[in-house]
């Protein structure tokens, strides 16, 4: 059965409290890999609290490089709750592409994985690689961070194309992102019986309530 969302809150809160009501539902899979709502959750607030440790803070963009994997999209909800706003970023794209939006959006950070990491030589931004900060990880809190989250604050940034010349980053607000994912997890009824599939790019502007309309929804995210 379909439950109506109404609650303004952002996305990635409404995502915790989904984690409390269906703590052994998969969340997410990737192959053989899953997490289910509580492991995806507490994954989440451990990054944020190591995030916040390293410095970002409400205001800041913070990009994420890690494909299509569970490692993005928990990177993308530690961004939120270290209340900073997250780039998501494309490997097909050109080094050069990459190095301008890092620049052009002043990232503070780069959260990468795996061969993700390579080619970011030229960037000022801090990289903070998850394949190595994986056991330290696990020593943080996994309750949720003390950060306020504005609801006019920049939820993430998206670059466009650039086919009409120099690609430009479009900021998007938490209270715009919740109204869209609202309306979509209503519109589709989805709920936790429903598995949606991702094939898109996390670069692209329409994939990101893709993302987070079946984790709102208590459904199964797969990538």
């Amino acid at each position: 059965m379909s439950r109506s969302i109404t609650h303004p809150l952002p996305v990635c809160r409404q995502i915790a409290l989904q984690a409390g009501l269906t703590p052994k539902v998969v969340a997410v899979s990737h192959g053989e890999r899953t997490f289910s709502y509580r492991m995806l959750n507490e994954r989440v607030n451990q990054l944020g609290h190591y995030l916040i440790e390293r410095g970002l803070r409400p205001g800041d963009f913070a990009a994420v490089h890690c494909g299509r994997t569970p490692e993005a999209v928990i990177a993308m909800l530690a961004i939120q709750k270290a209340g900073a706003a997250y780039l998501p970023m494309d490997s097909l794209y050109p080094v050069a592409r990459l190095e301008y939006m890092l620049a052009d959006s002043g990232a503070r950070m780069v959260v990468t994985c795996g061969d993700y990491a390579e080619g970011f030589s030229e960037t000022s931004s801090t990289i903070i690689h998850l394949d190595t900060i994986d056991a330290e990880l696990g020593t943080f809190n996994k309750n949720e961070p003390d950060v306020s989250i504005d609801a006019e604050s920049a939820f993430s940034i998206i670059y466009t194309s650039g086919s009409t010349g120099q690609s430009k980053g479009a900021i998007i607000r938490h209270d715009a992102f919740e109204n869209l994912v609202t309306w979509y997890v209503n519109v589709l009824e989805l709920d936790s019986n429903d598995s949606v599939f991702l094939i898109t790019s996390l670069a692209f502007d329409l994939t990101q309530k893709n993302i987070y309309a079946p984790l709102v929804a208590g459904a199964s995210l797969r990538l």
